[in-house]
C-alpha cells in the first residue's frame, strides 16, 4: 500500500472579514490556512479531482463552472450577513451550499450547511459564529478557485 501524501500548508493568508460586516476579526480556527496535497489534486478548500470528474475532464467546462461559481459567490455572499429577508438568506445559503458541493469545495459547503441550519433556527441577529466559519472558508476557497482557473483555458 502506498504511503499517504502529507499536506504542505501555508499560514500566510490574512483572515477574511465576515461577509457584510466590513471589519476583520476572528474567523475560526482555520483562518489563514491554505493546504495543498502534493501533485495539486486537492487543496483543503477545493477538490480538483472531484471537479474534473464533475466536468468529464473538459477543461473548458471546468473553467465555465468555476467562473459561474465565483460570480454566484460574489452575488449571494454579501446578503448572508443580514442584508436581505431571513428566508432569502437561508435560500442563498442553500444555493451556495449545493454549488460548493458540485465543484468540490467541501469545507465551504460544510460551513454553509451549518449557516443554513442556524438561519433556520434564528435569523435575527445573523448567527455570527456560522458567518465567521463561512468567511473563513470563503476566502481560501476563492483563492484556490482562482489558482485552478489560472491554469485553465481563458
Amino acid at each position: 500500500m502506498a504511503e499517504p501524501r502529507k499536506a504542505a500548508c501555508r499560514k500566510d493568508l490574512a483572515p477574511a472579514p465576515i461577509p457584510g460586516d466590513g471589519a476583520p476579526g476572528p474567523v475560526g480556527v482555520n483562518a489563514g490556512l491554505s493546504c495543498a496535497r502534493e501533485g495539486g489534486a486537492m487543496t483543503a478548500f477545493l477538490d480538483t479531482d472531484h471537479l474534473a470528474r464533475a466536468t468529464f475532464e473538459d477543461a473548458d467546462l471546468e473553467a465555465e463552472l468555476l467562473d459561474l461559481f465565483r460570480d454566484q459567490c460574489r452575488r449571494l455572499a454579501p446578503g448572508l450577513a443580514g442584508e436581505g429577508a431571513a428566508g432569502q438568506r437561508r435560500e442563498d445559503a442553500h444555493t451556495l451550499k449545493g454549488a460548493a458541493r458540485a465543484i468540490g469545495a467541501g469545507p465551504l459547503a460544510e460551513s454553509l450547511e451549518r449557516l443554513e441550519a442556524a438561519l433556520a433556527e434564528r435569523a435575527d441577529p445573523p448567527p455570527r459564529a456560522e458567518l465567521a466559519a463561512f468567511a473563513a472558508a470563503l476566502g481560501p476557497t476563492l483563492a484556490a478557485l482562482e489558482a485552478r482557473r489560472a491554469v485553465l483555458p481563458a
